[in-house]
């Protein structure tokens, strides 16, 4: 058995499927940048039998012999998903399975106050880079083929409620360091104030929704 795989951090479901796999047999991927839970839990099972893939466009296996692919925050920032994903299909043997973690859904975000919203300039600018910030809802359809049976999970970054502590200062960092030379300081400074004062209010609230899709290649209509 062979499994494939990028950063992720579903660190619930990701052990069943990799067992389900055959663990003590696989042949452990890391695709190019995987760093995270994921990656990491990988290279732990395949007990130094990693291969590396840089390209998820031409991921270095033979047609149909991986048994598990997986990857996080892949397919939001590829320029062409649906090329990526027929490439899984080629990889993945008949009843293998794909883990999709952590695509974004800024369209369904939920802030408040209004005026310490700031997930809609974060995903302006990360449309600016290339991003497809959407790419939570888009998931289904680029498994929608009668080549897969695909169940969809949700699992969300967030909600920060105030008042937060670490969390808040945390939030407040990894915003700045998105956003930083994208949009003026005096914006930026002016979201910090008002996200510092709901907090302290003990009414700030930012949830920000993550999709993961779990896909079982179909051979002849049954996995």
């Amino acid at each position: 058995a062979r499994a494939l795989a990028r950063d992720g951090d579903l660190a619930l479901l990701f052990p069943r499927l990799l067992a389900e796999a055959g663990a003590d047999r696989a042949r452990i991927a890391v695709l190019a940048g995987g760093a995270g839970r994921l990656a990491s839990d990988l290279r732990a099972a395949a007990r130094g039998r990693v291969m590396e893939a840089a390209d998820p466009l031409s991921i270095p296996i033979g047609d149909g012999e991986a048994d598990l692919i997986a990857c996080e925050h892949l397919l939001s920032w590829h320029p062409d998903p649906a090329a990526v994903v027929r490439e899984f299909r080629r990889a993945l043997s008949p009843g293998g399975r794909v883990l999709v973690a952590a695509e974004p859904d800024y369209h369904g975000a939920i802030e408040h106050p209004p005026a310490a919203a700031v997930l809609g300039l974060l995903a302006g600018v990360l449309r600016k880079r290339g991003a497809e910030t959407e790419m939570g809802r888009r998931l289904p359809s680029l498994f929608a083929s009668g080549e897969w049976s695909a169940s969809v999970i949700l699992h969300s970054q967030g909600p920060i409620p105030g008042p937060a502590g670490e969390a808040l200062e945390g939030m407040i960092a990894e915003v700045r360091a998105s956003l930083s030379g994208a949009i003026p300081e005096a914006v930026l400074g002016r979201w910090e104030k008002e996200a510092r004062a709901a907090s302290g209010r003990g009414s700030l609230f930012l949830h920000l929704p993550h999709v993961a899709l779990v896909a079982t290649r179909l051979h002849g209509g049954r996995a």
